[in-house]
């Protein structure tokens, strides 16, 4: 059954304000507040908190794997090391800027909640969209190792350096933002620095 307009408009505030403060940070009057409802019909749809984080968190890892799995079905048979890392590089920094607190909302529930830890083990397991992802993305890194175009690695291990690299990037934003004191065209402009620095560092990494 298709959820109810009221049912969207509850889901979407806890979205924005789970990922501006995260779970502990929010309660469930807050949302009551954004959606313009009171809190008997966020009890009434979603039963708690807990379940309305739950959906929220696992529609946010859905997210970011279909985006992954988006990227690779670019036409990337053919391209040369410096393609790839720019395709994949530019495409990744697009996307966050778009959800910057991405990131930090993932990491900060992955770290603090080891129930939330269990919960994305087992849904991540099962996941079919990160099946897919990773099966395209290790078909293009072990055709690319055995064709002598990039040294040998695992295609995990590469993956694990690439997300730490971007995602470290906009962990830091805020405090390069707040701390330094720095205006939103610094901060863009820092974005860009970074980006371009992610792509030499992997791009050297790589080369054999």
């Amino acid at each position: 059954m298709e959820p109810t307009k009221i049912e969207q408009d509850i889901l979407a505030a806890a979205q924005k304000l789970f990922l501006e403060k995260g779970f502990a940070g929010t309660s469930t009057t807050d949302i009551a507040n954004e959606v313009g409802c009171n809190q008997a019909l966020i009890h009434y749809y979603y039963r708690t908190k807990d379940n309305l984080f739950e959906k929220v968190f696992l529609q946010e890892i859905n997210d970011t794997l279909k985006m992954i799995s988006k990227v690779l079905d670019a036409p990337l048979q053919n391209v040369s090391l410096t393609e790839l890392v720019n395709i994949v590089i530019d495409y990744y920094f697009a996307t966050l800027k778009q959800r910057p607190n991405l990131p930090f909302f993932i990491v900060q529930e992955l770290l603090l909640n080891p129930g939330r830890r269990e919960m994305i083990r087992e849904q991540f397991i099962r996941n079919e969209y990160r099946q897919e992802a990773y099966n395209k993305y290790a078909a293009i890194i072990r055709r690319m190792t055995a064709a002598g175009e990039i040294r040998q690695i695992e295609p995990f291990a590469l993956l694990i350096n690439t997300v730490s690299l971007v995602a470290g990037t906009f962990l830091s934003l805020p405090l390069y933002g707040d701390l330094l004191e720095k205006s939103g065209e610094e901060q863009e402009t820092y974005l860009d620095s970074r980006k371009e620095e992610i792509k030499r560092v992997l791009i050297s990494r790589l080369q054999p």
